[in-house]
């Protein structure tokens, strides 16, 4: 099997000039997720084990990683758009928070 060298090189030269690059800001957003979701998912596991004394299971702890680290770190990579990818993380992130203080209240 034998590759057209005129094809293979207008197909090479349609690729590179279709290409638009990124916006600094989608840089930023999928270098950052991880570190701060990692962050804020330890403080909020600290907080309800010293503050409000909750014994967490593995099965819950678990449930609260995956759910506030994995998630929002697929979300960013499955979506184009960095405006979206900003808002439904934060708001992701944002409703966990709100969940787990509400569980936090209830014991």
């Amino acid at each position: 099997h034998k590759v057209d060298p005129e094809l293979y090189k207008l197909a090479k030269e349609r690729f590179v000039s279709d290409l638009n690059g990124t916006h600094w800001l989608r840089i930023a957003t999928v270098i950052s997720l991880l570190p701060i979701t990692f962050l804020l998912t330890n403080a909020i596991l600290n907080y309800l084990r010293i503050s409000r004394k909750m014994i967490i299971s593995r099965h819950k702890q678990f449930l609260i990683e995956f759910t506030l680290i994995i998630i929002p770190t697929i979300l960013i990579f499955c979506n184009h758009s960095t405006s979206f990818i900003l808002f439904f993380t934060l708001a992701h992130i944002l409703i966990i928070c709100l969940l787990m203080g509400l569980i936090g209240t209830c014991n």
